[in-house]
């Protein structure tokens, strides 16, 4: 209880550093909240992006009743496999004329169907990598019900690619914005020792450790960071509300705005936590290098 008085009351003395401190600190967490955002975001489109992946099996002809149907049912009981459609010849040509609409006099030509049966299958979330769902393709080559696979190879590897780098950006920003935030608090907790050097000399006069002279200074800074991060939130979800209110009336027809999310509480539980640990190490680090000159 003392030490926390104490972190208070230091807090409450030097407020004038400290008030610039938290507002230089929630400037700082605010990059990581956009970026953080941005990220879910991303993820979520992503998620659903990745819900459209398919693999179309295009059959042979002249297959018999009962090894289509037999393929039917090694399908459905695959692991990967979350939902089977059939489309027969009959239903492929359908659907092309459908897509081709008054172009579709082009076909009246065609003494018979070229286009083949197909089984359309909905890929389970976690066979959506593309090494495994690669491996998975190659299993499905060798049946001799099968002429070829369509999976969109290329698009899922960049899609992926893609993903891989904006975790490494997030992370990248992050690292960059702990440490300017360790390093404004650091700054910050060691003025506020040379400013008050000649009271500490005295308290170690008198027998007081470094550690309970110096623990208060290390509260201080883990409330520094908490109040920053804190104070980037609701600037984070201020800037968020007002994007959407003006980007939703004339983005509906291009964005699907169900998808898009403020930070969800797990990632603000998180922001706060790593607001009060970057707090407390940047006085950590500060009272280090302090140690020899107070």
């Amino acid at each position: 209880m003392y030490f926390l008085r104490e972190a208070l009351r230091n807090f409450y003395r030097h407020r004038r550093v400290n008030v610039v401190a938290v507002f230089v600190i929630a400037i700082g967490m605010l990059l990581v909240g956009g970026v953080a955002l941005a990220y879910v975001n991303f993820r979520s489109f992503a998620a659903y992006w990745g819900s459209q992946v398919n693999m179309v099996i295009y059959l042979r002809d002249q297959l018999t009743p009962d090894r289509l149907e037999a393929l039917r049912l090694a399908l459905e009981q695959a692991p990967e496999t979350a939902a089977l459609e059939y489309t027969s010849k009959e239903q492929a040509m359908e659907q092309l004329r459908g897509r081709l609409g008054e172009g579709a006099a082009i076909l009246q030509g065609l003494r018979s169907n070229p286009l083949p049966a197909s089984f359309t299958v909905t890929i389970r979330d976690e066979y959506r990598r593309p090494g495994v769902l690669r491996e998975t393709v190659e299993r499905y080559r060798q049946l001799p019900e099968i002429e070829d696979i369509d999976y969109g190879e290329r698009w899922l590897e960049r899609f992926h690619t893609l993903v891989w780098m904006l975790e490494i950006g997030v992370i990248g920003i992050g690292g960059i914005m702990g440490a300017a935030v360790m390093f404004i608090i650091a700054t910050t907790v060691r003025l506020a020792l040379y400013t008050r050097a000649e009271e500490i000399e005295i308290m170690q006069l008198v027998g007081a450790t470094l550690w309970f002279i110096k623990f208060p200074f290390f509260l201080e800074g883990i409330l520094q960071g908490l109040l920053g991060a804190g104070l980037a939130v609701g600037l984070c979800y201020g800037l968020f509300a007002l994007l959407m209110t003006w980007a939703r009336p004339t983005g509906e027809l291009f964005v699907d705005f169900s998808l898009i999310h403020f930070l969800p509480l797990p990632v603000i539980l998180c922001m706060l936590l790593g607001g009060a640990l970057l707090g407390g190490l940047g006085s950590l680090f500060s009272l280090r290098h302090t140690t020899a000159s107070v």
